[in-house]
């Protein structure tokens, strides 16, 4: 996976024959999944994206944030700032992540 997320869509509850993955982020460009499992989304199959159809929700990604004491805190990846500021209740932020996206 890179970081262009443009090309990846995080999915919910990929079903396999073995095992259900409560997530997963597919990158059918690559034709890889990198499936995650437990609290902490501990990485733990790389799959074909071809054989990783069988979800329960597919989204685009456009935006990656920590969590911390139950706000948004720090940016992991933003594909496009304003999408953020304009769809999400400025409330999730921490003031370090208003300064850093410009929201007063």
């Amino acid at each position: 996976m890179h970081a262009d997320a443009s090309t990846n869509l995080f999915i919910s509850g990929l079903v396999t024959n073995t095992f259900t993955f409560s997530c997963a982020i597919r990158n059918d460009t690559e034709n890889m999944t990198i499936c995650f499992v437990g609290e902490n989304n501990r990485a733990r199959s790389l799959r074909k994206a071809r054989n990783s159809r069988n979800t329960q929700s597919e989204k685009q990604i456009i935006g990656i944030f920590e969590l911390y004491n139950n706000k948004w805190d720090k940016c992991i990846y933003i594909r496009n700032r304003q999408d953020i500021v304009d769809n999400f209740n400025h409330d999730i932020f921490s003031d370090e992540l208003k300064r850093y996206l410009h929201i007063d």
